[in-house]
């Protein structure tokens, strides 16, 4: 009986799925038509989200670029946790990803997106380990951002092919 049960939910959910026009969203070659601008590599902070966008769009040298992908950062330091002898426990850092894209053959800004993504990080007495932590959460945002651009990309780029 439990497992008669089973199989019609399975064939409900299946039937459901079926009738809601699902369609996937990453597809093949989805994110070739994009190039992002090299940002400067003295630029650390920004040069990071860059090479996670790099690694998660899929590069094909062949096809013809269709948008131009441009960046800025606004990264902020707050001290979030202070005792009572003014010593700062927990350090806040928080990134602002402005993102700009470009059609090539038009000229013209078609999409304005923006990231934002904020961690923290125990501050200790030990310097070194301090500076780990931060250089940690640092990276650690630098992907979230790039995870979140690319979805907005994908996002966008969906609605431009319907």
């Amino acid at each position: 009986m439990f497992f008669n049960k089973k199989i019609f939910c399975l064939a409900l959910i299946v039937f459901a799925l079926s009738g809601c026009s699902f369609s996937p969203l990453y597809q093949t070659n989805s994110l070739s038509n994009f190039i992002f601008v090299e940002p400067k590599k003295s630029n650390k902070d920004l040069y990071k989200i860059y090479m996670n966008l790099e690694r998660l769009f899929f590069t094909n040298t062949q096809t013809k670029k269709k948008y131009l992908v441009s960046l800025s950062l606004e990264r902020r330091y707050d001290d979030i946790d202070i005792r009572e002898d003014e010593k700062v426990t927990r350090m806040g850092v928080s990134n602002k990803v402005t993102f700009y894209i470009k059609n090539i053959e038009r000229d013209e800004i078609v999409f304005t997106g923006e990231s934002i993504a904020s961690t923290a990080f125990n501050r200790i007495a030990e310097p070194y380990s301090n500076e780990v932590a931060k250089i940690d959460s640092e990276e650690r945002l630098a992907y979230s951002a790039a995870q979140d651009i690319r979805n907005q990309i994908v996002l966008f780029n969906k609605d431009k092919n319907q």
